[in-house]
């Protein structure tokens, strides 16, 4: 509605709860507003008054619908869409379609182009309107996405820490994951024999040869704690069976997971489904391998590493 188009989605939401009320209780929201957002808000909310009673409520209910349509279309969004396309799979073209349908447009689009020709030919043309009723539409909804952590906000109360990086992109994930296995490698072959290293080089493409190998080169001096902590993580590692092509960030999913602690649970959790499926079954897998492992002191020093890692990236 035209009086509240320049508010904030949050704000929106609450002039149009406070303009539901009659006039006398509309403002005891604004009680808890801060007095410099206040003014807007009680302006916006005069002018709904203003609305015939039955046009403005029929208005505020299709922009609350609205807006929690928006909202929870940017959690959906945090989900990797390969997650939802590994259970449409298993689904009857009918409910595929009505899944695609609540789903953002760009995971809709990446599982229609990931779907199998045959299931493709089978679902319901653009053209045929499917009859169903909202609230078994609900019932659909809620069993889909029962099977994804919809949720996750990190505590603002806390200092900066590694869950507060979870909105980064997925992308900008898995650079910091790959660079992180780069420079472990990097690290661990400093002042060990040449043929180690060149041994390493040739199992690489010559692209991640020469990325390894610049890696290697910039490196400022490596501290003892720094170099027994890379080989260590390497010795536990079955690099020699590694996909060579998957190296850099498998390496750099088991250092991530060093710096974890019991209360990244559901961080964690909500980061594996942010991630494509592969990798985030390896990263379950390396959490689940570490828990219950790793001295807190040593957690410490890594997550240190590991925020301003992901600061770094979260500039790019």
């Amino acid at each position: 509605m035209k009086f509240a188009e320049q508010l904030e989605p949050r704000w929106k939401m609450v002039v149009y709860l406070a303009s539901l009320e009659d006039e006398e209780n509309a403002f005891e929201l604004y009680r808890f507003i801060p007095q410099e957002l206040e003014k807007p808000l009680v302006e916006a909310t005069r002018q709904l008054l203003s609305l015939p009673k039955k046009e403005r409520e029929r208005g505020l209910k299709a922009e609350l619908k609205k807006i929690i349509h928006s909202e929870h279309q940017d959690i959906l969004a945090q989900i990797n869409p390969g997650w939802f396309l590994e259970v449409l799979k298993q689904e009857s073209p009918l409910l595929i379609s009505l899944i695609l349908k609540n789903l953002p447009s760009d995971s809709a689009k990446f599982i229609l182009e990931k779907l199998s020709p045959e299931i493709r030919e089978k679902l319901p043309g653009t053209e045929k309107q499917i009859s169903v009723s909202s609230e078994w539409m609900d019932i659909v909804k809620s069993c889909f996405e029962s099977r994804f952590p919809l949720r996750f906000v990190p505590s603002l109360e806390e200092q900066t820490d590694l869950p507060h990086f979870y909105f980064l992109k997925t992308e900008q994930w898995l650079v910091f994951l790959r660079e992180l296995g780069v420079n472990q490698l990097a690290k661990a072959f400093q002042g060990v024999d040449r043929s180690a290293f060149k041994a390493l080089m040739h199992r690489l493409s010559l692209r991640d040869a020469k990325e390894l190998q610049a890696q290697a080169k910039q490196l400022s001096e490596v501290s003892s704690r720094e170099l027994k902590e890379a080989q260590m993580l390497l010795l536990a590692l079955p690099v020699d069976t590694l996909n060579p092509e998957e190296l850099f960030l498998e390496v750099g999913i088991a250092f991530f997971t060093k710096g974890l602690v019991a209360q990244d649970e559901k961080f964690v959790q909500a980061l594996q489904y942010k991630l494509p499926p592969k990798t985030g079954y390896l990263l379950k897998r390396y959490v689940e391998n570490k828990r219950m492992t790793q001295k807190t002191s040593v957690s410490s020093w890594i997550r240190k590493q590991l925020i301003d890692k992901l600061a770094e990236v979260s500039l790019h």
